[in-house]
């Protein structure tokens, strides 16, 4: 957290803002320091690896979330400005003899300037959940599959940084919207408003920021994700030696990739795989295939991001010998053939005999 408030702090104050350097600069301050504790979290290192329970996070080790800040009016630096998210641990960490459920990732990030990706930080909190707690700090990229403890957790937003909170559940619930906010939610002048809305796998799809404007609010940024949802991969459908595979379309993908192995596709092999097909398309025909076991996956990607592989699909190829084509009984009709001239050479010299007679 700490390079990036140090990048704006700097960038601040050699700013000479017009209308109020002080007051500019503190919400300024104030907007991005609560924007880093959304991103960046606290940066805990992670104990050990746990089995999480069906309520809790969907990522899996090898996910990888690429966010963008879009029209950031606070700082010309951020607008434009890409964090990579590559999920490194999922695990379970005690503190005072409380467990909780954990995502770590390892962050990076480019700028417009430089799409090189620069490490940031290793093992960065995305979220920590407890059962019964719920979230447990200011971080929200993700969401548990447990409505109740996201409802539960969101006092943690009234603090200095955002005094009032609102939760709208989606229809699974951990895809709904989230608002927080400082003052009446009017929009007193200089106060600071945040909302954002997640997605059906539970991962934040959008967070806009507010500043107050004494009547409303005004949107002075946004955080977009840019990495399309997993595809869902249905089951393969074999037809003779053609494999017919299908998945759904995906909001943000313009692209899929088809992957095939005999052994089990993870979220960290496919990244070292060669695709066996690329596709605008949701569906894939791998043709002429020989007998055996073969794993499938689909990747979503776009100009800016590739999705995590969807869940493998497992298929066994088992192709009928062919019959060899019916050949004619050689030996039989031999004889027939015979058998037919005789009585045919028969009934020709009967009639010459009984002709002469005559």
């Amino acid at each position: 957290m700490g390079i990036f408030i140090l990048i704006l702090e700097e960038q601040l104050f050699n700013r000479k803002l017009n209308g109020g350097i002080i007051t500019r600069l503190r919400n300024g301050i104030v907007i991005f320091l609560a924007t880093s504790i959304f991103l960046l979290g606290q940066g805990a290192v992670p104990t050990r690896t746990a089995v999480f329970s069906s309520d809790s996070f969907s990522q899996e080790v090898g996910d990888t979330y690429i966010f963008e800040f879009l029209d950031f009016q606070m700082s010309e630096m951020m607008n434009g400005m890409r964090m990579k998210f590559d999920i490194s641990v999922l695990n379970r960490t005690e503190s005072s003899g409380i467990v909780y459920d954990a995502v770590y990732a390892n962050l990076s990030y480019n700028t417009p300037s430089n799409r090189t990706w620069i490490p940031a930080a290793s093992n960065t909190e995305m979220m920590v959940y407890n059962a019964t707690l719920g979230l447990t700090n200011g971080t929200f990229y993700i969401i548990p599959h447990n409505e109740t403890a996201v409802n539960q957790s969101f006092y943690v937003f009234t603090n200095t940084y955002y005094e009032n909170y609102n939760w709208t559940s989606g229809p699974h619930g951990y895809d709904g919207t989230v608002d927080v906010w400082n003052g009446s939610a009017l929009g007193e002048l200089n106060k600071i408003k945040s909302s954002g809305k997640f997605n059906e796998e539970g991962v934040l799809g959008f967070m806009r920021y507010y500043n107050g404007t004494g009547s409303g609010w005004n949107q002075i940024g946004e955080l977009m994700l840019q990495t399309p949802l997993k595809p869902v991969l249905q089951v393969p459908v074999q037809e003779g030696k053609n494999i017919i595979l299908t998945w759904n379309a995906v909001t943000n993908a313009t692209t899929f990739y088809v992957y095939r192995s005999s052994t089990p596709i993870t979220q960290l092999s496919w990244q070292w795989m060669t695709p066996l097909s690329q596709t605008s398309s949701t569906t894939y025909t791998d043709q002429n295939i020989s007998n055996g076991s073969y794993y499938y996956a689909v990747v979503a990607g776009n100009a800016i991001a590739n999705s995590s592989i969807s869940v493998n699909q497992q298929f066994t190829v088992a192709i009928p010998p062919e019959e060899p084509p019916v050949e004619p009984n050689i030996s039989g009709f031999i004889p027939l053939i015979l058998g037919v001239s005789i009585a045919v050479m028969v009934v020709i010299l009967y009639k010459r005999r009984k002709t002469t007679l005559l």
